[in-house]
């Protein structure tokens, strides 16, 4: 593998990194083939270290994706384990194609943001109640305007530090329940920022 990527660290050092990447994905696949899930959020936080260290915090994004994976699969084999052999093999799917990338050199967040949509999408009713998955429909228009709106609340009352952690938790919540009940592209952006920002606010505690 040749990247043309140039930082202060040179193209040696990149293409090293994006070969560990490379390795904490076939961890990721090893891990959910023998359902030990938890190493997913490990591997994560390891990802996100590695590329921050090395100035490609564009691709941070790929942490935490491993990490949501992790406990999404978590739920549905306690919850759905009619499903969950199925849902292991479109997850092992998905991380194939990302260590393609990743192979290729291909450095693109919206690249990885739209290849995890895809699997969010395919998710995201399985991590409902069955009553709830048999009614709700994608709606991503009223997803993406809900989650709008959210954010709008959160702007209005962030400068309240005293609760301001208890307010981030809140909208991630329920921006999580949004998007699982009705979809959406926008919904799952907005939600995963403030997936980010539960992990910073845990600083101010």
């Amino acid at each position: 593998m040749c990247l043309t990527m140039h930082n202060q660290f040179g193209v040696e050092y990149m293409d090293a990194i994006f070969t560990i990447i490379k390795q904490d994905l076939e961890v990721v696949k090893k891990a959910i083939e023998v359902d030990n899930l938890e190493v997913l959020q490990y591997v994560g936080n390891r990802i996100m270290m590695n590329l921050m260290v090395s100035d490609e915090i564009k691709l941070m994004l790929l942490g935490y994706m491993m990490r949501e994976l992790g406990g999404e699969l978590r739920k549905i084999k306690l919850n759905r384990i009619d499903i969950y052999p199925t849902i292991k093999i479109e997850s092992i799917s998905y991380l194939n194609d990302l260590q393609a990338q990743i192979e290729n050199g291909n450095i693109d967040p919206k690249f990885y943001l739209d290849k995890f949509t895809e699997i969010e999408l395919k998710l995201r009713k399985n991590l409902l109640l069955d009553i709830e998955g048999s009614v709700y429909d994608e709606q991503a228009e009223f997803a993406k305007q809900f989650s709008i709106k959210l954010l709008d609340i959160f702007n209005s009352r962030k400068q309240d530090l005293k609760t301001i952690r208890n307010l981030i938790l809140m909208s991630s919540y329920e921006l999580g329940r949004n998007f699982n009940q009705h979809g959406g592209k926008e919904a799952l952006v907005i939600y995963l920022v403030f997936k980010v920002l539960l992990d910073y606010s845990r600083y101010l505690a």
